[in-house]
């Protein structure tokens, strides 16, 4: 494909993503019923115009993950808190939130920890990154931009667009305002999450010696993972004190935190292991959706058209996905997303010594340590003062001689004519080929024997086998 069609072809994939974020935020979960479809208009300019400059910021400076993660945490509590304010609102959309929640409400924060809990997973995971991880694959370079600046600027101004006609739509619908106290925390909040995001360095982590697990394991913990955080209540016996939950759902986000930091640094890790993260967290939203269907206000057979035809769309997404993610990832080295034995290797050969010998291709490794070692007695030989030598055909194990052989392998060398082929006697120095400073050097290097087995550094006068 040339350079101009992926240029072409990379405006579809930001569309796709404006578009994904709002359908598995919204309607996969089955917080909107199919016949609502049209409003995705409506949520795609918070959805997509937040998820799409997060992804697009992250690329564009080279960062990784961990700051989709933060930047996704910081949208999360834009649109909870200072958007639509349901984490201050007790009557938000009319259900009484004050009571659903009260037994974690924290005065001092003026919301409960188990609802900023819920507001950071959903928003977090499914909203933001399960659609970037997802559209990414479709991408033959999932690193490069997918808009201009321009574009850039226009997604952002109607992302800005899309939290002003939400925070209208909230405040007539309930004429509902949170505390300036409230609002100016949050903010607060959300200023440490965006400056820790960019200020997390671009230099590749170091890599463990160790294998990552298949991306069937990693999908089937994210989807066991998953579904366990929206389980974790129903799992507990009746009487169990709310906090406990809140205790389970930290001590579950930071087995993940530490599990994926580990596997992303182990070798192997690649595209189909981000593919099966986001695989795993999306069907856990495919069987939600059927449980969270049941309380919309629409006919049952309605919602479960939309059950039905959001969770087909979700799998055949994957379906479709999953043959383009089966090649390890080949990151570059400044951006430290060095995920595969492939590209390590490739870069530790790049780094072979090319000033002393010949790099060695397809060698067994005891001959590619003999010829490094033989590179380094040539360079050995060059540095002395006896001129540049030609270091002599290297053989990784010489073979033994009987006497007469040496001997003969001896004269053979003295009919050579390079300077750097010795053992030479004192009557070869016709045409004085030899340096007078090194004529004491080549009588004592004759006076030692003749027999040697190979050629000598002439300054040095020890074997180069």
């Amino acid at each position: 494909m040339t350079e101009s069609r992926e240029h072409r072809r990379r405006p579809w994939h930001a569309i796709a993503l404006f578009f994904l974020a709002p359908l598995v935020g919204e309607y996969l979960l089955g917080n909107q019923p199919i016949t609502a479809l049209p409003s995705v208009l409506l949520l795609a300019p918070m959805y997509g115009a937040g998820a799409l400059p997060i992804r697009e910021l992250t690329r564009r400076t080279g960062r990784g993950w961990p700051t989709v993660l933060l930047l996704a945490a910081a949208y999360s509590l834009i649109e909870e808190g200072p958007v639509d304010q349901m984490l201050w609102n007790p009557r938000y959309g009319g259900v009484d939130m004050g009571l659903a929640y009260a037994e974690t409400y924290v005065p001092a924060l003026g919301t409960s920890v188990a609802l900023v809990q819920d507001v950071l997973s959903m928003h977090t995971i499914w909203s933001i990154c399960v659609p970037i991880a997802i559209i990414e694959t479709f991408d033959g370079d999932h690193r490069s931009p997918w808009l201009g600046r321009i574009g850039l600027a226009v997604t952002g101004a109607v992302f800005v667009g899309g939290c002003a006609f939400l925070a209208v739509a909230q405040y007539d619908a309930g004429h509902f305002m949170a505390p300036p106290s409230r609002l100016i925390g949050a903010v607060a909040v959300i200023a440490v999450l965006v400056v820790t995001a960019f200020a997390l360095g671009r230099r590749p982590a170091r890599r463990l010696d160790a294998a990552a697990p298949s991306p069937w394991a990693v999908g089937v913990a994210a989807f066991g993972g998953c579904s366990l955080y929206w389980l974790r209540e129903t799992l507990l016996p009746d009487g169990t004190a709310a906090w406990v939950p809140v205790g389970a759902w930290f001590v579950l986000a930071g087995v993940f935190v530490v599990l994926c930091a580990r596997w992303s640094r182990s070798r192997g890790w690649g595209p189909a292991h981000h593919l099966a993260l986001a695989g795993g967290a999306l069907l856990t939203y495919v069987w939600l959706g059927f449980t969270h269907a049941q309380d919309l206000d629409v006919p049952p057979g309605t919602a479960l058209l939309g059950n039905v035809v959001f969770g087909g769309g979700a799998v055949v997404l994957l379906a479709a996905a999953a043959p383009l993610r089966r090649a390890p990832l080949k990151r570059p080295g400044a951006d430290g997303e060095r995920a595969s034995d492939a590209a390590e290797g490739g870069d530790r050969r790049g780094r072979e010594p090319a000033g002393g010998g010949r790099r060695s291709f397809g060698v067994p490794s005891g001959e590619g340590d003999h010829r490094r070692q033989a590179a380094v007695g040539d360079e050995e030989c060059r540095a002395r003062p006896g001129g540049p030598q030609q270091h002599p055909a290297r053989q990784p194990h010489p073979p033994r001689l009987d006497q007469g052989e040496q001997q003969g392998r001896a004269r053979e060398s003295e009919d050579r004519s390079e300077v750097d082929t010795v053992p030479l006697k004192p009557d070869d120095r016709l045409g004085g080929s030899v340096p007078p400073e090194l004529l004491g050097q080549v009588e004592a290097v004759h006076e030692a024997g003749s027999a040697a087995e190979g050629p000598v550094c002439l300054d040095r006068g020890v074997r180069q086998k």
